[in-house]
């Protein structure tokens, strides 16, 4: 098996091209480049985009899988066997060809890239651009006619709905996840500011009450010592009083008796 130069790979594809869509310009180094089409889809969308020449760009966005298809309807006879793959420049970008990397022979119709972009920043794609690669080899010996591609794929020159609903809907990729993750970030940082200045004040306000109570508490014992000293103080002074005036009334009286008793 070996792959087609330059001269061999023009005028095969010349055959093989449909509509004389064959330019020349776009072979080199052995390969062919092949344009976007009319129909594109990605993953977010309810359906497929139809770009034309008011609508001739395509958003691939970081995160996002897309189905595009190429303008040029091409065959691969049964000799040959060719292998796709995406332009170098947009590979470097981060868009993905996560699709199959070969045309079988016998395969006629256009060709569908299933892409992601695994990139950081959104991929614009111009209709009528060429995107794509074609290197087409020669097998050792030709196919017989049952050995040849009939698959599902066989003559298809639209993204049918079979095809959306495949890759429909939204995917957990890394860029997904990370704009999650820093959307939860922003949110705990509110959550902790608040948390923050929930917990100072009821820290001020704890601090304030434990203060007041201890100095209520401070003034109410020492209140009330003061005044229990005050009337132990008095009891204990009109207690003496009492046993002074008590012990000389006593005496008093005592003696006025003895005078009386001597007199009588």
């Amino acid at each position: 098996m070996s792959f087609l130069a330059n001269k061999e790979l023009e005028k095969l594809l010349k055959k093989c091209i449909s509509d004389n869509e064959f330019t020349e310009n776009r072979l080199q180094n052995a390969s062919y480049e092949l344009t976007l089409g009319d129909e594109v889809y990605t993953n977010s969308d309810s359906s497929k985009t139809i770009l034309c020449a008011k609508k001739p760009q395509f958003e691939v966005k970081p995160g996002q899988f897309a189905i595009l298809m190429t303008k040029e309807e091409i065959e691969i006879p049964s000799k040959y066997i060719g292998f796709i793959s995406l332009k170098f420049g947009f590979k470097f970008r981060g868009l993905v060809n996560v699709s199959g990397f070969h045309v079988d022979p016998g395969f006629k119709g256009k060709l569908k890239f299933s892409v992601y972009n695994a990139g950081s920043n959104s991929i614009i794609l111009d209709r009528g651009q060429p995107y794509f690669v074609l290197w087409i080899s020669e097998l050792t010996s030709q196919l017989a006619d049952d050995e040849n591609y009939n698959g599902s794929h066989q003559g298809q020159n639209s993204i049918s709905s079979h095809d959306i609903m495949k890759i429909k809907g939204e995917i957990a990729s890394p860029n997904n996840l990370l704009s999650q993750i820093k959307e939860i970030k922003s949110s705990l940082k509110i959550y902790w500011w608040l948390l923050g200045i929930i917990l100072v004040t009821c820290i001020g306000v704890c601090s304030r009450f434990y203060w007041q109570k201890s100095q209520y508490e401070k003034g109410y014992i020492d209140g009330y010592n003061k005044v229990e000293i005050e009337n132990e103080v008095n009891k204990k002074v009109e207690m003496i009083l009492n046993k002074k005036i008590d012990s000389l009334v006593g005496a008093k009286y005592k003696e006025i008796k003895q005078k009386k008793d001597s007199i009588e």
